[in-house]
C-alpha cells in the first residue's frame, strides 16, 4: 500500500509518499530530494495529495521540534524520524525566521552552511537581526552559487581555469559539443547540485544526454537551466578550504578529494566518496603559486567586484 501526503507552509509544497517499507519519496516545491520505487500513478498525485509537513517545519523554526500527529505512517516513531531527518535538509527560503530562532536560544554566533542558506542572503539575515555571523553575504556567496559566474570571474581577471563556454539552450550546448569535437568533455549544472551537478561525458552520445537530462528534463531542477561546458582537464586533485576576511587568505590543511562513484573513477559524480588529507601532490611550491595566482587574486576580484567575500571559499 503507498500512503501519499501532500504539505503546505509558508516554504513550498513538500510532498511524502511511503509504502509498508518506510518513507519511498520526497519532494519540495516539485524538485526531488528522496525517491525510492515510486510508480507514476503516484508521481502524478504529487499536485492532488499535499499542510502538516510544513506546519512541522514552522514549528522547527519555533524552536520545537514537530509534534507528529496524526502519525503518516503506521510505522510510527522511527519512520517519523527518517522524514523529519530528510525535512531539515531542504534549504529554506524565508531566512528570517532563523532569526526568530537565534533570538529564542540566544545565540553569539551563527555559523551559516552549506552553500543553499548562504546563497539565499542567511548572513544577511542573520546580520540585519543584529547577529555575529561567520559566512559571505548573498551577493559574495555567488561565486559558490553560480558557475557561470565564477569561470566568467577567472576570465576577466585573468585567473586559470579551463575554457569553457556557458549556455541557456540545449540545442546550441550540443552544437558546440559537437564542433569542439573533445572528449572526455565536462557538463556542469550552474546552480547548486547538492555536489553532483558535473558530469564528465566520454563521448557524443554521453554528452548529448548530460545536456538534455540538466536542461530539458531538469535533473537538477532550474540550476541545471544555464549550463557550462568545459574543457576536461587531467592530473591529481586538489581541495583547499580558506578563511578569509575578504583581503587576507589563510588555507586550512589541503586534501584530495573523491567524488566520482565506483571503481577507476567510472561513475557520477557525487557529494563526495572519500577524501585524503594533506594532499600529497601538494607541494609548498604548488601551494605558494596557487596563492600567488588563484587564492589572492580571487579575493581581490571580488572587492573590485563589490562583492568583498567573507567567510570560507572552497578552491579545487
Amino acid at each position: 500500500m503507498i500512503y501519499t501526503q501532500h504539505y503546505e507552509s509558508p516554504l513550498g509544497g513538500i510532498l511524502l509518499a511511503a509504502d509498508d517499507t518506510g518513507l519511498t519519496g520526497l519532494w519540495f516545491e516539485g524538485q526531488k530530494y528522496f525517491a525510492r520505487n515510486l510508480d507514476a500513478v503516484h508521481q502524478e498525485q504529487e499536485t492532488a495529495v499535499l499542510s502538516e509537513a510544513r506546519r512541522w517545519l514552522d514549528v522547527y523554526f519555533g524552536g520545537q521540534e514537530p509534534d507528529f500527529t496524526p502519525p503518516l505512517h503506521p510505522a510510527g516513531s522511527a519512520f517519523q524520524q527518517e522524514v523529519w531527518a530528510l525535512l531539515r535538509r531542504i534549504p529554506c527560503g524565508q531566512t528570517t525566521t532563523y532569526g526568530a530562532l537565534a533570538k529564542q536560544l540566544a545565540v553569539d554566533l551563527v555559523f551559516v552552511a552549506p552553500d543553499d542558506p548562504l546563497v539565499l542572503g542567511m548572513v544577511d539575515a542573520m546580520q540585519a537581526a543584529g547577529f555575529a555571523t561567520f559566512g559571505p553575504n548573498q551577493a559574495a556567496a555567488i561565486i559558490e552559487g553560480s558557475k557561470a559566474f565564477s569561470k566568467e570571474l577567472m576570465k576577466k581577471y585573468h585567473i586559470p581555469t579551463a575554457k569553457y563556454e556557458i549556455f541557456h539552450d540545449a540545442d546550441a550546448a550540443i552544437a558546440y559539443i559537437k564542433q569542439e569535437n573533445q572528449f572526455p568533455t565536462v557538463i556542469k549544472a550552474d546552480g547548486l547540485a547538492l555536489g553532483k551537478g558535473v558530469i564528465i561525458a566520454a563521448n557524443l552520445e554521453e554528452a548529448e544526454q548530460a545536456v538534455k537530462s540538466m536542461m530539458e528534463d531538469k535533473m537538477f531542477g532550474e540550476s541545471g537551466s544555464t549550463v557550462v561546458v568545459e574543457e576536461f582537464l587531467t592530473g591529481p586533485e586538489v581541495s583547499v578550504l580558506s578563511f578569509t576576511d575578504g583581503k587576507t587568505v589563510v588555507p586550512m590543511v589541503s586534501s584530495m578529494d573523491h567524488k566520482r562513484a565506483l571503481d577507476q573513477d567510472k561513475g557520477l559524480n557525487t557529494g563526495g566518496m572519500g577524501t585524503v588529507a594533506p594532499n600529497p601532490y601538494y607541494t609548498k611550491e604548488i601551494a605558494d603559486t596557487c596563492m600567488e595566482t588563484i587564492f589572492l587574486p580571487t579575493i581581490r576580484a571580488m572587492q573590485a567586484e563589490g562583492r568583498p567575500f567573507q567567510g570560507c571559499l572552497y578552491f579545487g
